[in-house]
């Protein structure tokens, strides 16, 4: 059983289907270490629940993110990288971040769109 948190929220995966602009939203909620945290593709099964796609799983590695931050997980291959959100900040509150990681993987993933990350 895989437990729901409420640290990190998807929020939906954006450009299905084209190479090197697929990527999956996510919104940090809550401070955190994002080594505890993995991204697994998932299928729905006909009960309405979800099973693991063999194969297709990506630890975050080392690093924290703030509430506010967004995470951007490119499906393709590239660097990460760590960018200050242009919108104007409030007094007294951090500067939210857009960190770009990236799967590495050669081809792009949501164009089936029955798969979904979790």
């Amino acid at each position: 059983m895989i437990q729901r948190i409420d640290t990190l929220q998807i929020a939906d995966v954006q450009n299905h289907g084209i190479p090197n602009q697929e990527r999956i939203a996510i919104y940090a909620h809550k401070s955190c270490d994002l080594s505890e945290y993995c991204l697994i593709l998932t299928l729905p099964t006909p009960e309405g629940g979800s099973v693991p796609v063999k194969d297709h799983m990506l630890w975050f590695g080392q690093g924290w993110v703030q509430p506010g931050d967004w995470i951007f997980v490119y499906t393709a291959a590239g660097s990460t990288t760590i960018l200050p959100n242009p919108s104007p900040q409030l007094p007294g509150v951090a500067p939210r971040r857009f960190i770009n990681i990236h799967w590495g993987k050669n081809h792009t993933i949501f164009q089936n769109r029955a798969l979904s990350p979790m």
